[in-house]
């Protein structure tokens, strides 16, 4: 499954100062069953099944790369493959992450015996399975800043209502509420 913008596109700046980003999920099922009469009061059933699922979070600004010789933050792990998000509070941001999803893999084995003795039956059986789970993410790998209303609200008052004040209006001024870093990261539990 892919999920896009509608044909207007996402609703952010035009181009590519856009915080959408693709999703692509995909999945793969497989299913089996085998049924085995040893005798009129013997039954053993044995089924098994897997599932693949990937995900993937991409942003369009990596298409456009490079960003490095446009606009980058010092000391960051990697700018050039994304724009630096900019946030603003009330606002849309500018910028997006970067890829970030997961690969999840189960698979299953299960047997089960019936014996059916006089007016009883006795039943045993067995279940064997293995998940796998791989996420990665470079998510703020070239930079993220928070412009909130407070910076230019009433000081001391953090309530949006009252406080009034602009996250814009903090950026032009250059006052940053926050910002964050992400580094490459890849976790596998298998």
């Amino acid at each position: 499954m892919y999920e896009k913008p509608g044909p207007n596109g996402p609703r952010t700046l035009p181009g590519y100062y856009t915080s959408y980003n693709d999703l692509t999920r995909l999945s793969d099922v497989y299913r089996m069953s085998w049924d085995r009469s040893f005798s009129p009061t013997v039954l053993n059933h044995f089924y098994a099944g897997g599932n693949h699922w990937r995900e993937g979070h991409y942003n369009p600004n990596e298409l456009l790369g490079n960003w490095k010789d446009k606009f980058c933050f010092p000391n960051v792990p990697d700018c050039n493959d994304n724009l630096v998000s900019v946030s603003f509070s009330g606002f849309d941001a500018w910028g997006g992450p970067s890829n970030n999803g997961s690969e999840n893999t189960v698979y299953a084995f299960h047997d089960d015996l019936t014996w059916i003795r006089g007016r009883h039956a006795f039943k045993i059986g067995g279940m064997f399975q293995r998940s796998h789970y791989n996420g990665f993410g470079e998510q703020w790998q070239s930079g993220r800043v928070n412009f909130s209303f407070t910076g230019t609200g009433v000081p001391g008052d953090t309530n949006f209502t009252t406080a009034g004040g602009n996250g814009f209006a903090s950026f032009l001024l250059g006052h940053s509420d926050s910002g964050s870093l992400d580094t490459v990261r890849f976790i596998s539990q298998q």
